[in-house]
């Protein structure tokens, strides 16, 4: 039978930074979960107040250009499947 090694001090710091980046990434990403939609309601409310009713046209145009590039390429990434 093989005995465990003992773990090293560095192999443990290397464990917890790894921990604590995963925990970052995730307190990030709840972060972001509720940010971006008031980002991006207030983003368009203060564009409507710029350019009024073409807002809505630039973001339709936008929304159809991705749909178009969707059905295109078949894919969002900028990268092909692997």
């Amino acid at each position: 039978m093989d005995e465990c090694k003992p773990l090293t001090t560095g192999k443990i710091v290397t464990l917890m930074s790894n921990d604590v980046n995963k925990l970052q990434d995730l307190f990030q990403l709840l972060h972001n979960l509720w940010g971006a939609p008031i980002f991006i309601v207030a983003s368009f409310a203060m564009l409507y107040g710029v350019i009024q009713w073409s807002t809505f046209v630039g973001r339709g145009l936008n929304s159809f250009s991705f749909g178009l590039n969707l059905s295109r390429f078949g894919h969002t990434s900028p990268c092909p499947p692997v």
